[in-house]
């Protein structure tokens, strides 16, 4: 079976629109509590691969604080390559399905960097509320 490891998880917090690391979450079936995304959408959690930004960290050689671009979670140990819009994954108690890869125009900036990183965003609906907790495997199915 395939699988990684949940690293981070973060919100942008619908109160002061900053950043939190909140370590572990209480998924819902509209996605994260209190983050600004959580609503009925299809963009309800968003993931960023550990992989990009390892890559990212040794092209521009700053180091990289969680949540900097905006994603719910990082996630190492996946080929997210070869996934796809449709496919599900579980983490703790929580069923995730892709519903988008990649930021639409709008999400960018325009610069490079960002581009980059946004290109490989992955975007989830829950399927199944849980708990998820920095640290848990993360499963295909």
């Amino acid at each position: 079976m395939n699988y990684g490891e949940l690293k981070s998880v973060c919100i942008k917090s619908k109160q002061d629109g900053m950043i939190h690391s909140i370590g572990q979450a209480d998924l819902i079936k509209t996605g994260i509590p209190n983050d600004v995304h959580c609503d009925d959408g299809d963009l309800q959690v968003s993931i960023l691969p550990e992989k990009i930004i390892i890559e990212h960290e040794k092209k521009t050689g700053e180091k990289y604080e969680y949540g900097k671009f905006g994603e719910n979670l990082v996630i190492s140990n996946i080929d997210f390559k070869s996934l796809k819009v449709g496919d599900s994954f579980s983490i703790g108690d929580a069923r995730l399905m892709i519903t988008q890869i990649g930021a639409s125009k709008s999400k960018r900036d325009g610069s490079i960097c960002k581009d980059s990183m946004h290109n490989n965003f992955i975007f989830c609906r829950v399927t199944v509320a849980g708990i998820i907790t920095t640290g848990d495997q993360v499963y295909l199915d």
